[in-house]
């Protein structure tokens, strides 16, 4: 019995340290009908089940980005998501804590998953193209 018991408990800590599979997802963001480089995309989870994972992609001067949740480039897991988008005057590299980031180039909706009015985001366990989110002032 003891036996049983212990098998159980090494076969679910087993299960649970396995990796999340992440899966390519790439999208596209404009302000007003252009790029914004340097802007970052977060996704958070649309449900309150906790996760590790918060995807994030950089944009390129393109308006373009590519999501990474561990690694650059590696995707998000498979789930819905709400967007977030941040873009800073000085958002030049990766913030450190203190750091003065500047103007917040966007309006403060688009910081917020619940108010910012974009579309929910469907990842799947395939690659994904994001349709582009169109932002307005």
């Amino acid at each position: 019995m003891l036996q049983g018991i212990v098998f159980a408990l090494v076969i679910g800590m087993a299960a649970c340290e396995r990796p999340t599979p992440l899966y390519p997802a790439k999208g596209r963001v404009l302000f007003e009908g252009k790029p914004i480089p340097k802007a970052v995309v977060w996704l958070q989870p649309d449900t309150d089940e906790p996760t590790k994972h918060r995807p994030r992609g950089d944009v390129d001067a393109d308006g373009y980005f590519e999501l990474s949740s561990e690694k650059p480039g590696d995707g998000a897991p498979a789930g819905r998501y709400r967007a977030t988008v941040f873009w800073y005057q000085n958002w030049t590299k990766p913030a450190e804590r203190g750091d003065d980031l500047g103007a917040n180039l966007l309006p403060p909706r688009y910081q917020n998953a619940q108010k910012a009015g974009l579309p929910i985001v469907e990842i799947k366990a395939e690659p994904n193209v994001i349709p582009t989110f169109e932002l307005k002032r």
